[in-house]
């Protein structure tokens, strides 16, 4: 577990140090990026996860996708998006979860977690700041859930999520976001999910 996080931490480093290596080389405006035009790709770093579920809380931190815990869980979460009008953009959220295990006290059991979302959100820059920006989103979508402990059972419903987080360009097209967000599943069983992350965000900026 030490090494892989050791090495995960390295990568990183690397990442970091060629995107600042990049910055002198060109001239960032996050104003002349959060335009209509603009496309859009999220891709989710770390993300540490809390489930408040009726059977308690229960949490999880995901690098890259896989989880660190004793569960064999990964998670895929791209969200891809597209400015409408100065600042103001639409996206859509994939999310899906899958964990194994055969630890358990009735033996093994796989389970799989999905949500498709829409979301309307905002990019607002900071005053005087060329690479920072605020970011606000909310939405909804609908949720799933497959669970095989020897008996399958599944539940669809749907689901309202928010966010709120902080932007900073690193280079025109590279942006890291920290961000939190909330999630609600409605029927079939209660849950509220709470996520604190980093994402790094892709723009493909529209025509000058």
């Amino acid at each position: 577990m030490k090494n892989v996080l050791i090495g995960l931490f390295l990568a990183l480093c690397l990442v970091f140090s060629w995107c600042n290596s990049s910055r002198g080389e060109e001239t960032v405006n996050a104003k002349e990026i959060l335009k209509p035009g603009t496309f859009f790709i999220s891709l989710p770093i770390v993300n540490y996860l809390i489930e408040d579920a009726d059977s308690g809380p229960q949490s999880n931190l995901f690098i890259f996708g896989p989880t660190i815990s004793p569960l064999g869980a990964s998670m895929f979460g791209p969200a891809f998006g597209f400015f409408l009008a100065k600042y103001i953009y639409l996206d859509l959220a994939i999310n899906i979860l899958h964990a194994n295990s055969s630890e358990s006290e009735g033996g093994s059991f796989s389970e799989t977690m999905y949500s498709v979302g829409g979301y309307l959100g905002a990019d607002l820059p900071v005053p005087e700041s060329d690479r920072l920006f605020f970011n606000v989103e909310s939405g909804f979508g609908y949720s799933g859930m497959s669970f095989n402990d020897g008996g399958d059972s599944n539940y669809n419903s749907p689901v309202f999520s928010c966010g709120a987080g902080i932007g900073y360009f690193i280079t025109r097209n590279l942006a890291l976001n920290p961000k939190f967000s909330f999630s609600h599943v409605f029927e079939h069983h209660t849950e509220s999910d709470y996520t604190v992350g980093l994402n790094l965000n892709i723009f493909f900026p529209g025509e000058k």
